[in-house]
């Protein structure tokens, strides 16, 4: 019952949000948002933010399947994780299709094209390192195994984030959105952990 209620609540905020941003009503908070980030810019943060954005690819998450998939224990990990990037990528796509929106029109960092809400990158990020990080965190065993899985995935998805409102190709509001889907997603799919039935690592 829990798991349906944060599904239900996932899905309204997204509704409530994707309305704001239909009628532009976020652009004050957009704008403010992206003037903070702006004051950060400098050659070295570019750099860590382009190359953080540039991770945000398929070849990436494919070579961490391929990785996992490379080892017995978590290929089951491999596979599930790998489903949901591929539900989660066409699901944006079909939600970028629906909501038709822009890219912000400031000053771009990288070349790119495509709509903009909500963020592929971040929803990806969080629905494929969210997910795998979930699915390790049941069957790792230390507690500090656990805490070094989920600090880098969260340390992940927060710079994927950051970094696409850096480099100018999103609003703030698209990361929220992509984050928002990406979660959803995680829910839905960790359903009675299917990933615990593989046993427990170290």
């Amino acid at each position: 019952m829990k798991r349906i209620i944060l599904i239900v609540v996932l899905i309204i905020s997204f509704i409530i949000l994707s309305i704001f941003v239909r009628q532009g009503l976020v652009m004050p908070f957009n704008e403010a948002i992206y003037r903070l980030v702006e004051k950060t810019h400098c050659p070295f943060l570019t750099s860590v933010a382009k190359t953080v954005s540039s991770l945000g690819t398929w070849k990436f998450y494919a070579l961490i399947a391929v990785l996992l998939f490379s080892i017995p224990f978590t290929r089951g990990i491999a596979l599930l994780s790998t489903f949901v990037l591929t539900v989660s990528a066409l699901i944006n796509q079909l939600l970028k299709m629906f909501f038709l929106i822009d890219r912000p029109d400031i000053n771009r960092l990288i070349e790119i094209t495509g709509y903009s809400f909500p963020s592929g990158h971040s929803q990806n990020a969080m629905a494929f390192i969210g997910f795998t990080a979930l699915a390790f965190y049941g069957v790792l065993e230390k507690k500090r195994n656990k805490f070094i899985v989920c600090t880098v995935a969260v340390m992940f998805i927060l710079l994927m984030g950051f970094s696409r409102i850096y480099l100018g190709v999103h609003y703030a509001t698209d990361i929220l959105g992509g984050y928002i889907c990406g979660l959803a997603i995680i829910v839905i799919f960790s359903y009675k952990n299917p990933i615990k039935k593989l046993g427990h690592l170290q």
